[in-house]
């Protein structure tokens, strides 16, 4: 019983010595670069296609990647967002009808996403592009204006 005990002591003992060693390697590098400085060989790294377009930060993704679902990294004004299960949806859809009436060139996205209902509209590639149509929606409906905000969001592209 007592060896039983003496190894269980001394693999808690490994385990801890193990962790603290590779809890105190630096953090910011990663599994490449860990490959790459335990072995001297070739390294093939196989994943998904969108994995890398997930792992990417968003601002090399805007400058360098565009998929080709026709979808880049952009931006939208969020016109209403809302988690009030009794009213969001009806408010988001009539809020929807007048931007549509008063801006029928701008596309509108109405989406649930739990549990908030979104409207956004347009497809900017700038944030410029879509500040001068966000002060024209305040303009159009002052009602809005407290909710109005640019978002960062994956818009359609031509």
């Amino acid at each position: 019983m007592e060896k039983r005990v003496m190894f269980i002591i001394a693999t808690v003992m490994l385990l801890i010595i193990g962790s603290a060693k590779l809890m105190s390697q630096e953090r910011d590098s990663t599994i490449v670069d860990y490959l790459h400085g335990t072995s001297n060989e070739k390294v093939n790294i196989v994943q998904p296609e969108g994995l890398n377009e997930r792992l990417m930060p968003d601002e090399l993704e805007e400058e360098t990647h565009q998929s080709s679902s026709g979808k880049m990294v952009g931006f939208r004004i969020q016109v209403f967002s809302d988690n009030n299960h009794r009213t969001a949806k009806s408010e988001a859809m009539i809020k929807e009808r007048n931007i549509t009436s008063r801006f029928p060139l701008i596309k509108t996205y109405l989406t649930y996403k739990a549990p908030a209902w979104r409207l956004r509209v347009g497809d900017f590639k700038t944030q410029e592009e879509a500040h001068e149509m966000m002060n024209q929606i305040k303009k159009a409906f002052p009602g809005y204006s407290r909710e109005v905000i640019i978002v960062r969001d994956r818009i359609n592209i031509d």
